[in-house]
């Protein structure tokens, strides 16, 4: 009986090891992601040299593991504050192809402005409401022949009027009804 109890107590040391050896193989073979390359910065940006070695640690794990993101300008602008340098920012545009980063940022760009759209829309504040229909506006304009999105778009489209109605209300000083 003894010989068995240390077999399994072996197996119960070694497993969490080999689990985590296992764990620490994937994530060296997953792609990088938006918040690793911000951790790393972050971590990094009080020393010069600490945030130059990150970048140049950075560039090699986008070259050997590339990226599961694409940044839109303003996240690029973010990453700058914190010390990504340029080299970095090409290496994560060159990451993925144009295509697979344009339609990446387009689907981001939908869901935020759909976002926006929907968790203004049945507030009662007046810019609330200018906010929703500032962005429903826009997103039936960008997205106006986009079959993927044609039920958010004709749901937003029979919305706008309901909207622009209740921001002139409110903007000659009445209030809007909530059930």
């Amino acid at each position: 009986m003894r010989p068995l109890l240390l077999i399994c107590l072996a197996i119960l040391t070694i497993s969490p090891m080999a689990l985590s050896q296992s764990f620490d193989d994937a994530q060296q073979q997953r792609p990088l992601t938006r918040r690793e390359v911000r951790r790393w910065l972050t971590l990094t940006q009080e020393s010069a040299e600490l945030s130059a070695e990150a970048n140049r640690h950075l560039i090699a794990e986008i070259e050997r593991r590339g990226v599961d993101f694409a940044l839109s300008k303003e996240e690029e602008w973010a990453f700058t504050l914190l010390e990504a340098s340029e080299e970095l920012l090409e290496a994560i545009r060159e990451a993925l192809p144009e295509a697979q980063r344009t339609a990446i940022l387009e689907v981001r760009e939908k869901r935020d402005l759909y976002t926006t759209f929907i968790s203004n829309f049945s507030r009662t504040d007046l810019q609330s409401r200018r906010t929703a229909f500032e962005a429903g506006q826009e997103f039936v304009k960008r997205f106006a022949s986009d079959p993927t999105v044609r039920d958010q778009r004709n749901f937003i489209n029979r919305m706008l009027p309901q909207l622009d109605r209740s921001i002139r209300m409110l903007e000659r000083g009445g209030r809007i009804r909530t059930n």
